[in-house]
């Protein structure tokens, strides 16, 4: 509660914004006109809620005073609106409901029944408080809730008004910094001086006053007194705390001229502005690695010194960051928070469904420069470019098979394993290889989705469509050596070539026949 409301009194006088009408028995008695700053308090600059949502006060009369409560939560920050009556909302442009919930509890001639007794009795005891405060002590609290048009330092209320006028008398001649109180000016100008007469005593930290040595204290005491209601985040800064706020509240007031993006410190938004500048102060000396955030390059220093301080306690596995060991837990978790909204697939890392969903767009983004075959992964692009190669770094220890891919080597090694993982549920029959049980499969559901588009020829595999297209098209075919025919498979040749065999092996028992009859011929002539 605050009050009461500060100024002259007057009679009845609509011209004033100022003004509040003071009831006695129903009827307006007089009013309290705060227009002369000398004679008000600050309750004088509380402006008009322009709508029943921005009210956060409400005025109400208590023995013969105005008094202004709160009845909802107030944040800091958050600007005192309080509504002024139908008359002078009118005069603003403000028409309000006739059904009004809150009103001041005696407001023209009537009393509303929304202030009951306990908040009375609290302002009672408010007051009570107030003056048993006062009479304790000999001097007046300049930023206290409650004021009266009285004050024992009429000099420090003097200058705690200029806080609500926005008086600035106080300028810097060198660069036009202004304040409404000679000592802030005073300690302002120490930062042209460069005098810094407060120093630490543990590690000879230097400031221009005694405030920024108490708040560095903390550092070294490990003082924490700024704590967060929502999370428990504790500070050793008030302003780190208000800071810290804005990520409940989600106030996002520095915004980015170029892409739009918003943030909630301004630390990051200039951070991120290097993103567009292309500015990348931050070097690594060792191997010339660049970046825009210290924290990066840090990070970065890590793969050469090999530090990796943030450990998994299920597997031993380390990381250099916590983010990353955050990530890989969910390993272990199971958890898979990023799901596809198009096929429900779920993965641990965002940037796995990222990748996942170039499958259902069809974006491929990674173009061999070779052949222009594309891809939706770079990594999908690194292990195609060793067919150009020709690099096979993948060798089989058994027989000395070489492949450009770990996994092809891995599905070779089932063959000396005579491992066969893939079984028909139909049949029971095993292979090595999903693709092969894929095929098999189509045996038992006679599918036949590869069709030949110039006879209509159908087949299971499209490896079959390839070897019979070769009859329209002429390429690839194999032609015998012996009588021309050709074929579009060497199998079929390899079959064909046993014709001539036969003949041949034909001609020479032909041949060995005759042989035989001239040896017999020549027997009997001798005989």
């Amino acid at each position: 509660m605050f009050g009461p409301y500060c100024g002259d009194t007057i009679s009845y006088n609509h011209k004033s914004g100022y003004c509040w009408q003071i009831y006695k028995e129903g009827k307006v008695s007089h009013c309290v006109d705060a227009q002369n700053k000398a004679t008000s308090n600050w309750m004088r600059y509380v402006n008009c809620a322009m709508t029943e949502a921005d009210q956060n006060l409400v005025a109400f009369q208590y023995k013969g005073g105005i008094y202004y409560c709160t009845f909802k939560p107030v944040t800091p920050g958050e600007e005192l609106l309080v509504y002024y009556g139908d008359e002078y909302a009118r005069e603003l442009g403000i028409y309000r409901d006739k059904n009004f919930l809150f009103r001041p509890k005696y407001f023209n001639g009537e009393e509303s029944d929304i202030l009951q007794t306990v908040m009375t009795q609290q302002l009672e005891n408010e007051i009570l408080q107030k003056k048993k405060n006062i009479e304790n002590t000999d001097e007046k609290e300049c930023n206290g809730e409650v004021w009266n048009n009285t004050s024992k330092n009429s000099s420090n209320l003097k200058t705690h008004m200029r806080i609500h006028a926005g008086e600035r008398p106080y300028k810097c001649g060198l660069c036009g910094y202004e304040s409404n109180q000679s000592y802030s000016l005073k300690t302002h100008m120490k930062i042209h001086t460069g005098e810094k007469p407060y120093k630490c005593e543990v590690c000879g930290y230097e400031c221009n006053n005694s405030y920024s040595l108490k708040t560095h204290m903390r550092i070294h005491t490990g003082e924490k007194p700024y704590k967060c209601e929502v999370c428990g985040y504790e500070c050793n800064q008030s302003g780190n705390l208000k800071t810290h706020m804005r990520i409940h509240k989600g106030e996002r007031e520095y915004k980015c001229e170029v892409c739009g993006k918003a943030f909630n410190f301004s630390c990051n938004l200039k951070t991120h502005m290097s993103i567009h500048t292309g500015e990348k102060k931050y070097k690594c000396e060792v191997c010339g690695y660049e970046c825009n955030q210290s924290g990066s390059l840090k990070i970065h220093m890590t793969i050469h010194t090999g530090e990796r301080e943030y450990k998994c306690e299920v597997c031993g596995k380390a990381f250099n960051r916590s983010g990353h060991l955050k990530t890989h837990m969910r390993i272990h978790t199971g958890e898979k928070p990023y799901k596809c909204e198009i096929c429900v697939k779920a993965f641990n890392q965002k940037v796995i469904l990222k990748t996942h969903m170039r499958i259902h767009t069809g974006e491929r983004e990674y173009k061999c420069q070779v052949c222009g075959k594309a891809f939706n992964q770079s990594c999908h692009l690194k292990k195609h470019m060793s067919i150009h190669t020709g690099e096979r770094k993948y060798k089989c220890e058994v027989c000395g098979y070489e492949c450009n891919q770990s996994g092809n080597l891995k599905i070779h090694m089932r063959i000396h394993t005579g491992e066969k993982k893939y079984k028909c549920e139909v049949c029971g029959y095993e292979c090595n290889h999903t693709s092969n049980l894929k095929k098999h499969m189509s045996i038992h559901t006679g599918e036949r989705k590869f069709k030949c588009e110039v006879c209509g020829y159908e087949c299971k595999q499209s490896g079959n469509l390839k070897i019979h297209m070769r009859i329209h098209t002429g390429e690839g075919l194999c032609k015998c050596e012996v009588c021309g025919n050709t074929f579009n498979q060497s199998g079929n040749l390899k079959t064909h070539m046993r014709i001539h065999k036969g003949e041949r092996e034909r001609e020479r028992e032909r041949e060995s026949t005759s042989v035989r009859c001239v040896e017999i011929h020549s027997t009997r002539v001798v005989t």
